[in-house]
């Protein structure tokens, strides 16, 4: 959506000033195609496996697996909260959160007691203004270091902002309209939705940024997942399944990390961001991870998806069975170096990027039945 970005069509609103000042991702993949599948796998740092049950809906509800985030900060000593901005009973949320090692399971009740009260609220639970004012009192009251899963709930169906929310029309270009799957009324009110989101993140950035918690915080930001609005083509796998990746760093830690190096442009997933914030905060601190560290740029960069989808500088795959993989190069184009894909024949890149997502998910299978076990 963001390739249509303009002036008329401003989906990013006040969150667009940080997205050029900070590390901004864009070829960046989520775990899977559903709120519950990546949000679960983002609490254990783990892809969603293609044909696997999600975790809290599967016999891995109650394991407590290594990998998760919570229990790797709070060796380091930080309190750990997983903040949902609605029930965080939804889908045994609260649940497999508490099996993770999270300290803290908070929402809409926690935030209306902090808060006082709400002027309103949407059919999920708490507008997102209101969620960051939480987060924001939390990090400032602290006494420890903190470690914060959150998850909004404002832009998912039915679309509400509330009725204090004005902005400027968005006029759709016609590639977009000619393009929607969905009724034109009904896209628009996701955008608009869309747009909200974005200038309630872009205020909580603003307000960090103009605050102490500017040299003592790291905020990552990231998408559950992509929505299916228009017809895809089959050139546009990644585009299809997208989300951006936001990453703001303390000015001091962002000169101390300039010779690693992050590049904006790499190719990455929902399983790279919390070893990436395990390296930039906790430099002691041994983890056991599938994913890698974005400051590792010794490591071959490639992003994956529950779809079967593994993408690279060296082009795409898409896995499609034990034996049928479709392999795709990126389609020269001098604007956007990673466009379209079209069809392609095998090479020992692409070959070996099939051969890594297969074995990645074998892994997968073997490290959720041995935690199981033990």
């Amino acid at each position: 959506w963001l390739n249509y970005q303009s002036p008329t069509f401003n989906l990013l609103g006040k969150f667009a000033e940080h997205t050029q000042q900070d590390y901004f991702f864009r070829n960046f993949l989520p775990s899977a195609n559903s709120t519950t599948g990546s949000l679960s796998s983002m609490m254990i740092s783990s892809p969603q496996r293609p044909i696997g049950n999600f975790l809290t809906e599967s016999e891995f509800l109650q394991v407590p697996f290594r990998s998760s985030p919570a229990r790797i900060f709070a060796k380091a000593g930080y309190e750990t909260h997983f903040i949902y901005g609605g029930n965080p009973g939804w889908r045994d949320m609260n649940k497999f959160a508490r099996f993770q090692g999270f300290e803290h399971v908070e929402g809409e009740v926690d935030v209306e007691k902090k808060l006082g009260s709400l002027k309103e609220r949407h059919d999920w639970g708490i507008f997102d203004e209101d969620l960051f004012q939480y987060i924001k009192l939390t990090l400032q009251e602290a006494k420890r270091p903190q470690m914060l899963l959150v998850m909004t709930t404002t832009n998912h169906p039915p679309y509400q902002v509330p009725s204090s929310f004005h902005a400027e029309d968005q006029i759709m270009p016609d590639e977009l309209l000619k393009n929607l799957t969905a009724d034109v009324m009904i896209s628009q009110q996701r955008f608009k939705t869309y747009r909200y989101s974005m200038d309630s993140l872009g205020n909580l950035m603003s307000e960090i940024k103009s605050s102490p918690l500017a040299e003592k915080t790291i905020v990552a930001a990231t998408g559950d997942h992509g929505f299916l609005l228009v017809h895809f083509k089959d050139s546009q796998l990644l585009q299809k399944w997208s989300v951006p990746f936001y990453l703001y760093l303390p000015a001091e830690l962002k000169t101390e990390i300039a010779p690693y190096g992050l590049n904006s442009q790499s190719f990455a997933a929902h399983m790279n961001v919390m070893p990436t914030l395990y390296d930039l905060s906790l430099s002691k601190t041994d983890y056991d991870s599938i994913g890698y560290s974005l400051l590792d740029n010794k490591r071959p960069v490639f992003a994956s998806h529950d779809s079967g989808l593994m993408a690279g500088p060296w082009g795409a795959v898409q896995i499609m069975g034990a034996r049928e993989t479709a392999y795709f190069d990126w389609k020269a184009n001098p604007t956007d170096k990673y466009g379209e894909l079209v069809g392609s024949q095998e090479n020992d890149e692409r070959k070996a990027m099939a051969t890594r997502y297969r074995a990645m998910m074998s892994l997968l299978d073997f490290y959720f039945i041995s935690e199981k076990k033990h």
